[in-house]
This record gives structure tokens, C-alpha cells and sequence, in this order.
């Protein structure tokens, strides 16, 4: 909730819708556009003769975005995304938090977060408590921000009661370590 006041006048409040569905754009959407008049102490309200004014009441908009769910995991329809002609995100590899505990497995799921303007590498590799390599795995991230779980396989299981570093890497396709545009870490507690 937030307060909201001017010149130490009384507050007025405003609640914020605040909840969180397990699977996005579940719910009809829709666009609302509208045109406001805020009044006294901004502006004054208008008469009925401003109203009837075409050239003070109407809006035109020059530029509206809208999104569109699809499937992280699935080929985009396109080559070229807008993403890549605009350089619209901060490339980026996100965890839900910086540590996450998991069962003794070969095979751990990894929630985390991508930003890519075009189609990258997402590099995982996998230390133990001593810096030394386990495993490494690379996904191949198509365009877009995405929320999904990586499956990441070792050949041997985890050890209860160790502590491991996944570290990735989102870089360009066919590219070396050096070439990482950005990396992320998070550290496994094995129960």
C-alpha cells in the first residue's frame, strides 16, 4: 500500500494488486488507453465546452507495446528479433537466490532467469567446496526474457552435506570463456 500526500495535506491511499500466479498471463489481458484530467492544485477541471473540443479532449498515441507468452524453451518464429534490433536487455543470467538446496542426484533442476537479445550459450559449469570442475553443461538460449528450470546432469551423484559453485555464463553462440557477456553464480547445499 502506498500514502499519498501533498503539502502535509491528508494522505490518500492506493492498494497494489500483489498476487502472484504460478504460470504467467493466465488471465485475459487487455489494453486500457485513456485520456485524464487531473484537477486542482495541478489544473483546473474543464467545462463543458473544453470537453466538446475535439482539439483539447482527444489523444493520439504514436507508440504502444504489448507482449506475447512463448515457450523459452521452443525456436522463435523469426531470425531476427526485435530484441536484436534494438538492443533492447541487459544480457543476463538471474538465480531466484544465491543459495538452493538439493537432494543427493545426478540430475538437479535449477530455477533461474535469462535475458538475451539474440540466440546464446548459456555455459554452467560446476565446482566443488576446493574450486575444482564436477561437471559442465551448456544450453542454448533463444531470444527473449525467460523463467525456466534447467535440468543440470552430473555422472556422479552429489555429496550430502557439501557445498558446490554453479557459475554461468551467457555469451554468443560458438564463442570462448573470454567472450562472456555476463555471469552468475549460485551455491548448491547438497542435503
Amino acid at each position: 500500500m502506498a500514502s499519498l500526500y501533498y503539502d502535509n495535506g491528508e494522505p490518500k491511499y492506493q492498494k497494489f494488486y500483489n498476487k502472484v500466479s504460478d504460470k504467467p498471463f493466465d488471465k485475459p489481458m487487455y489494453m486500457r488507453l485513456v485520456s485524464e484530467t487531473y484537477p486542482f492544485p495541478w489544473i483546473e477541471l474543464p467545462n463543458d465546452e473544453e470537453l466538446a473540443d475535439p482539439n483539447k479532449n482527444v489523444v493520439y498515441y504514436d507508440w504502444v507495446r504489448a507482449y506475447k507468452l512463448v515457450d523459452a524453451i521452443a525456436a522463435n518464429e523469426t531470425e531476427v528479433t526485435l530484441e536484436q534490433e534494438i538492443n533492447l536487455y541487459y544480457e543476463d543470467i538471474m538465480f531466484k537466490s544465491v543459495e538452493l538446496n538439493v537432494k543427493s542426484s545426478k540430475n538437479i533442476s535449477i530455477p533461474l532467469s535469462y535475458k538475451a537479445n539474440e540466440k546464446r550459450n548459456i555455459h554452467f559449469l560446476l565446482k566443488d567446496a576446493d574450486g575444482k570442475k564436477v561437471a559442465d553443461a551448456t544450453y542454448e538460449a533463444h531470444a527473449g526474457y525467460a523463467n525456466l528450470e534447467f535440468n543440470f546432469n552430473t555422472i556422479t551423484k552429489l555429496e550430502p552435506g557439501k557445498s558446490y559453485t554453479l557459475i554461468a555464463h551467457i555469451r554468443p553462440l560458438k564463442s570462448t570463456r573470454k567472450e562472456a557477456l555476463n555471469a552468475s553464480a549460485i551455491v548448491l547445499n547438497v542435503q
